[in-house]
């Protein structure tokens, strides 16, 4: 059997689907038969590439094809991924007052009214 005739799993509800040509759709939760597709998100690059280590180590992926698929996916991962945040540092200003100039600096606080 070639592999685009092979069962797929539903990506709803995880269900074997029938071979490409002989369903429309998924027999237990009705979900479209939708064909294999490459993640696109972080979460689902990182798995996949955490998933590839494991099958090298686990000697199912030979060295060779581990290259090829990590030099396939990790880009894309990285592309993805969102640049560090920019932590401002205080202003140079603000942190050379001294506390007792910062409080003359303040406006003048209203009188409270006495307490009966």
């Amino acid at each position: 059997m070639s592999p685009e005739r092979q069962p797929r799993y539903c990506l709803r509800c995880g269900a074997l689907v029938a071979a490409a040509g002989t369903a429309s759709g998924c027999a237990e939760c009705g979900a479209p038969r939708t064909p294999p597709a490459d993640p696109e998100d972080v979460p689902g690059l990182a798995s996949l590439l955490n998933f590839l280590e494991v099958w090298r180590d686990a000697g199912i992926l030979d060295p060779s094809s581990y290259r090829l698929l990590r030099g396939r996916y990790e880009p894309r991962l990285e592309a993805l991924r969102a640049p560090p945040p920019v932590v401002a540092a205080p202003a140079a200003e603000a942190a050379a007052v001294p506390p007792a100039q910062a409080r003359a600096a303040l406006p003048p606080r209203s009188p409270q009214p006495p307490r009966p």
